[in-house]
């Protein structure tokens, strides 16, 4: 597929609503002779509270839907590229199997949140799709997510073809807005869609189109594929649109893991393995008190923590850090996502004592040591506002 013509920005409509079903409808280039007389008769622009009369216009260009008369739509929000990819995913889901109802600019029970295209399937939880094609924060994008998560909702992130940029070099490579790398790397699943060409765009690595993107940089490649040739993805956890670059990328994981398993990694927490003699430690009754309570945690069988989850967190936020490095919890969960290991959504609370357990054996080995922001601000050392509890590395490092 053609990079530069997935990002083209290109104005003309090319989707209406038949005015008695509100079906959407997806005009070929080439079909406007044919859809003219169906298109005066039944079809409207799908631009909320619009009412101009359309018809269909060919030629050399691209054929597409135009109002009859001069029509100004109303300032707002909403792009005419936003309106169209919430009635083409629409569209598309309505036609999934597992699927019960699809609505468009639907609020969501127990938040303040309007979805986009809110999914109810026949089994599972419901599904909000979010279509982003303005400037966004990557404050407003993590709230509206925690919002959903809250009220039992996943949320898939559609980010709109206008808001990529190819680089100069053509070297396949895209430019992405931080919110979404972000997204990704907190364990969302972002993709691009264009409703122009009615395709959709799954984001690879930056150095190779079928390895996943994992969120780590702001540069990405993009494998593009018509949304006919996707599926409604029930079996993976976080994925919901499965797309064929998704199958490259699961074979590329595999593969991985494959070597992973032949070649174990040297250091891995829970072995014997040579390192330098951590920096004393305050001793006293609370430090005692401390080691056993973290031996006592750590026979506590509630969850048995995925050697990937530790391998990950280990490398992420403990190993090849400098000496007294501080992470959070959020830190963490980030490098369970990027394990593509567990389902997007709150932790369970067997989850969280799973892994808190194991925090606590690396504690009592001295690797870490819990302390909370108000002893940390005594400190005197310098990071941004963060609340509950933090980690400090306790491992000198080169």
């Amino acid at each position: 597929m053609d990079l530069h013509a997935f990002l083209d920005d290109d104005p003309r409509q090319v989707w209406a609503l038949d005015r008695v079903t509100g079906e959407s409808v997806y005009l070929e280039d080439g079909d406007a002779q044919p859809m003219r007389p169906r298109t005066r008769s039944d079809l409207r622009c799908p631009y909320p509270d619009c009412v101009g009369a359309i018809t269909t216009v060919g030629g050399e260009k691209r054929h597409h839907f135009r109002h009859l008369t001069d029509t100004t739509h109303p300032g707002g929000p909403e792009s005419l590229h936003h309106v169209e990819a919430k009635f083409m995913v629409a569209d598309w889901f309505r036609r999934s199997a597992g699927v019960a109802r699809v609505q468009v600019e639907s609020a969501v029970a127990g938040t303040d949140r309007r979805a986009d295209v809110l999914v109810e399937p026949l089994d599972g939880r419901p599904l909000a799709v979010e279509v982003e094609y303005k400037s966004f924060t990557i404050e407003a994008a993590l709230a509206k997510r925690a919002d959903y998560e809250s009220a039992g909702v996943d949320c898939l992130w559609l980010l709109g073809h206008s808001r990529v940029q190819a680089w100069p070099d053509e070297s396949g490579r895209v430019q992405l807005p931080r919110f979404a790398a972000v997204l990704v790397e907190d364990g969302a699943r972002v993709l691009v869609a264009n409703p122009s060409t009615r395709e959709i765009g799954t984001l690879g690595d930056h150095a190779n189109v079928d390895a996943r993107y994992a969120g780590e940089h702001t540069t990405a490649r993009i494998s593009i594929a018509p949304l006919a040739q996707c599926w409604h993805e029930t079996a993976t956890a976080n994925r919901f649109i499965g797309t064929p670059a998704d199958l490259r990328h699961d074979a590329t994981s595999r593969e991985l893991a494959a070597q992973r398993a032949a070649q174990p990694p040297t250091h891995r927490p829970g072995f014997d393995w040579p390192r330098q003699q951590p920096l004393p430690r305050r001793e006293g009754v609370d430090e005692q008190a401390r080691r056993e309570s973290s031996k006592a945690a750590a026979e506590v069988d509630a969850f048995e923590v995925p050697e990937a989850w530790k391998t990950a967190i280990f490398a992420s936020c403990v190993e090849g850090r400098p000496n007294w490095a501080v992470f959070t919890w959020s830190d963490i969960t980030r490098a369970v996502a990027r394990t593509g290991t567990r389902a997007a959504g709150p932790w369970s609370s067997a989850e969280f004592e799973g892994v808190r357990a194991w925090l606590e054996v690396l504690e009592s080995d001295g690797w870490i040591f819990v302390v909370s922001p108000k002893e940390f601000a005594a400190s005197g050392k310098q990071r941004p506002a963060v609340q509950g509890q933090l980690f400090q590395t306790n491992s000198v490092t080169s």
